[in-house]
């Protein structure tokens, strides 16, 4: 039996995103599906900080089917996991988190007809890692050059944006603050972010490029337009977009990471080893990167290291909802025979 070219954890094709979380770094939700009655499945979701995958206790996580009707919420006990029970498929669903000091972060994920359940991850961005300080504006000489209009607005977006959780009222803010002053790399960045959660992926695109291309070392849009380009199958922009980022934070794990998924992605086995065992060496390295290398081990005949790397994932994250799918893939790797 061969595995190779499959993901033996497939929820780990939503493990890395986004910036904002997946729903905010790809680049289009799929039309929702007709309703129908199905078997009243059962998602369980997990909410970790997207910086060190703390699991966060008390967020709160609204139900939505898509695109905007509300279900139920629910809120995350002290491993930071909920349940929602009775769900109907095949429909697409959002999952929005909040929580304090959290920037708001929304999820998509699919049921199709007959599907008992899955697990759902999110990922928040702490607030404080997206500070003016990150976003540049610290600098003495930077907030003398940005115009006190231009400022104005650009402070009344960024409180739309991450304290009212409103998007949409977020964008005519950092609009005019751009139109004041043209060169405001900060506000094309949040203004490119307001367009993600509002699934504005080409719009999005056009902000966070400008960001860069008004600012390249400004590190903030790197990873939001680079996941959205490959989430559009546009690996060689996104890929360079990682390179440059990693050369900008050489100690970053979620570049290499982000790299690996790429190549693999197009079935580049040998190449996304390379940089997946790169973000391994990297600190502060989570413990899903053991993920993305049992897949990839397997997908290039290395069943026995496979193992291994899951091994090592069960022991840095013991609670984590991927445990009972891990334990099944050991056993399915056990039965291999070596390859030659």
């Amino acid at each position: 039996m061969t595995m190779r070219g499959r993901w033996l954890i497939p929820v780990l094709k939503l493990a890395g995103a986004p910036i904002l979380m997946v729903a905010l770094l790809h680049p289009a939700l799929a039309a929702a599906q007709e309703e129908s009655p199905g078997l009243g499945a059962t998602v369980g979701v997990r909410v970790t900080s997207l910086e060190d995958e703390h699991p966060l206790e008390r967020a709160r996580v609204d139900l939505l089917r898509f695109p905007d009707e509300y279900i139920q919420e629910g809120f995350t006990d002290a491993v930071g996991r909920l349940e929602f029970q009775g769900l109907r498929a095949p429909a697409a669903y959002i999952l929005r988190a909040e929580k304090d000091g959290y920037r708001t972060t929304e999820v998509r994920f699919d049921l199709r007809r007959g599907e008992p359940g899955r697990e759902v991850s999110v990922e928040m961005p702490s607030l404080k890692a997206a500070s003016t300080a990150r976003l540049g504006g610290v600098s003495s000489v930077r907030a003398l050059s940005i115009p006190p209009p231009a400022s104005k607005e650009f402070e009344k977006g960024a409180e739309f944006l991450s304290q009212k959780k409103s998007p949409r009222a977020s964008i005519e803010h950092f609009q005019k603050a751009v139109a004041i002053y043209p060169g405001y790399f900060e506000a094309y960045f949040l203004l490119g972010m307001a367009y993600l959660q509002l699934n504005s992926p080409s719009e999005a695109q056009d902000a966070l490029r400008h960001a860069i291309n008004l600012n390249p070392k400004f590190l903030e849009p790197y990873y939001p337009l680079a996941t959205l380009l490959i989430g559009k199958k546009e690996y060689g922009e996104g890929q360079r977009l990682l390179r440059r980022a990693q050369e900008l934070d050489p100690n970053g794990w979620r570049w290499p990471f982000e790299l690996a998924r790429s190549e693999a992605y197009q079935k580049h086995w040998e190449q996304a080893l390379a940089y997946g065992q790169s973000a391994l060496k990297m600190p502060n390295a989570p413990p899903k990167v053991h993920l993305l290398m049992a897949d990839l081990y397997s997908n290039t005949g290395k069943p026995d290291k496979a193992i291994e790397e899951l091994e090592e994932f069960e022991k840095l994250d013991p609670s984590s909802p991927y445990i009972p799918r891990v334990h099944q893939v050991i056993a399915e790797l056990r039965k291999r025979e070596p390859s030659h």
